[in-house]
C-alpha cells in the first residue's frame, strides 16, 4: 500500500508539472482571427494568440521600452579618450610650470640687485597664477571624467537589462512559432501560417536590435577604457 501510494503521489506531481508547463492554447478560431488582425496592424505581442506567451511578451516588451531607448543607455557623447589625453597633457603642463617656479625661486635667491629680484618676483607671481588656473582646469576635467565613467557604468548596466528584455521577447515569438507549427485545425493552420511569417519578422527585428545593443555596449566599454 505504501509503495502504491508513493507511485500515485509521483504520478500526480508529474501530471501537475506537465499541466503547469503546458503552453496556454487559443480556445477559438476568433482568437486566431483577432491575432491576425493585430499582426496586420503590426501590434507585435497582441498578434500572439497563446495567452501565456502574449502576456510574457507584453511584460518583457515594457522592459524593452524602459531599458532600450538609446538616449538612456547609448554612450554616444561619453567618449573619454580625448578627455584623458587633455588631463595627461595638462598634468604635464602643471609639472613644467612647477619646475619653472623652482628655477625662478633659485634665480631669485642668487639675485644681487633689487631690480633683478623684482623682475623675478613678477615672473613667479605670473607662474603661480597660471599654476592655480591650470590646476582648477585639471580638477574640473578630473571631475568630468569621474562623472562620465559613472554614467558609462550606468548605461552599460541598462544595456545589459535591454539585452535580457530583448532575449525574453524573442523567446515569446519563438515559442509562438513552435506551437503554431503544431496546429492541426485547417482554418487555424491557414491563419497560423501568416502569423508565423509575421512572428519570424518580429523575431528578426529584435535580433537586429539585439546585435545593435551588443555593439553599443562594446562601444560603452571602449569609452570607459579610453579606447574611444
Amino acid at each position: 500500500m505504501i509503495r502504491l501510494s508513493t507511485i500515485g503521489c509521483c504520478v500526480a506531481i508529474l501530471l501537475s508539472t506537465l499541466f503547469l508547463a503546458r503552453p496556454a492554447q487559443s480556445q477559438t478560431l476568433d482568437d486566431w482571427k483577432a491575432a491576425l488582425s493585430a499582426a496586420q496592424s503590426d501590434r507585435g505581442c497582441e498578434s500572439i494568440p497563446y495567452s501565456n506567451y502574449r502576456d510574457e511578451c507584453k511584460r518583457k516588451g515594457e522592459k524593452v521600452e524602459e531599458h532600450c531607448k538609446t538616449d538612456k543607455w547609448s554612450c554616444q557623447g561619453l567618449e573619454t579618450r580625448k578627455l584623458r589625453e587633455n588631463i595627461t597633457g595638462l598634468t604635464e603642463k602643471i609639472q613644467r610650470l612647477k619646475s619653472e617656479k623652482d628655477r625662478l625661486n633659485s634665480q631669485k635667491s642668487s639675485a644681487t640687485t633689487d631690480a633683478e629680484k623684482k623682475e623675478l618676483d613678477n615672473k613667479i607671481e605670473q607662474n603661480e597664477k597660471e599654476i592655480y588656473e591650470r590646476s582648477k582646469d585639471l580638477d574640473f576635467m578630473k571631475k568630468s571624467l569621474e562623472t562620465d565613467l559613472s554614467d558609462i557604468d550606468l548605461r552599460i548596466y541598462k544595456g545589459g537589462q535591454c539585452l535580457d528584455a530583448r532575449t525574453d521577447v524573442q523567446k515569446s515569438f519563438e515559442n509562438a512559432v513552435s506551437d503554431g507549427n503544431r496546429e492541426n485545425n485547417p482554418e487555424i493552420k491557414a491563419i497560423a501560417k501568416d502569423l508565423i511569417d509575421y512572428w519570424r519578422r518580429k523575431r528578426d527585428e529584435h535580433e537586429k536590435a539585439f546585435q545593435d545593443t551588443k555593439q553599443g555596449i562594446e562601444n560603452c566599454k571602449k569609452c570607459k577604457s579610453g579606447d574611444m
